[in-house]
């Protein structure tokens, strides 16, 4: 398998894993549930890279920081289960993300599997471009949502002359989906998170012709020392001079 058909094939595994614990685990509390999967599919991951990239540095949410990782040629940036809450009341919004970061090449290989949707979106799918929409619609957190999110919306209708609206939604992984299938346009994420969160999003979103930066404009650096990323936007590219305005 190439680096972009094993990321395929790792996050079809563990999305298998999840939805069988879930299917199967009627009677576990929500919190025991996520804890669960949560090490089940890390350990799966594992195991399987260990398998057939055995001489490859791994970064996941799951697991301790081996800071060999920072002069590695090849670094695995994998979240096991994006969206854990999200997948433990049973909801479809959570992810599993597997990304190939090289240095001087970023992401260079990157699967996002939505399995409750059965939709793999992957870096080396076939890729239509998404016409400019008659209005924009603005994906961000359920749970963590801009404060001034009206602001934002308004000031993005203002500088493009379209309608724009907003609405919630989980994983990082799953509102990528949302937009490959036109439902969102832009996401905005201006507190932050970390790298497993927004690696294998950023490989796949720019496969599919979405420019991803932070919110000044600038490039989103992974495998760096401390795994924390500030903030992100993924956007249209017809988009991002409001995005970037409303958020500045």
């Amino acid at each position: 398998m190439n680096d972009h058909e094993l990321a395929r094939f790792l996050a079809q595994r563990a999305g298998d894993l999840l939805v069988g614990i879930r299917t199967g685990s009627e009677h576990e509390s929500s919190e025991e549930l996520a804890a669960l999967a949560d090490v089940a599919s890390h350990d799966l991951l594992m195991a399987l890279l260990s398998e057939h990239r055995p001489n490859d540095a791994v970064l996941s949410e799951e697991g301790a920081d081996d800071r060999k990782r920072l002069a590695a040629d090849r670094v695995w940036i994998i979240d096991p289960l994006d969206g854990t809450w999200h997948y433990s009341i049973g909801d479809p919004d959570f992810a599993v993300h597997i990304a190939l970061w090289e240095p001087d090449h970023g992401i260079t290989a990157a699967a996002v599997h939505v399995p409750a949707r059965n939709h793999m979106m992957c870096t080396d799918d076939d890729v239509v471009l998404s016409s400019t929409p008659a209005e924009i619609r603005v994906i961000v957190s359920s749970t963590r949502p801009p404060a001034n999110l009206q602001d934002i919306c308004d000031s993005i209708s203002v500088n493009t002359s379209l309608p724009v609206t907003s609405f919630p939604y989980g994983s990082v992984g799953a509102k990528l989906e949302r937009m490959i299938d036109g439902a969102a346009h832009i996401y905005i994420n201006p507190d932050g998170f970390y790298e497993w969160d927004i690696a294998a999003p950023l490989g796949v979103a720019r496969h599919y012709g979405y420019t991803v930066c932070d919110i000044a404009g600038n490039q989103i650096d992974l495998n760096k020392p401390a795994t924390k990323v500030a903030n992100a936007v993924i956007s249209l590219p017809e988009f991002v001079p409001a995005v970037i305005q409303s958020l500045t």
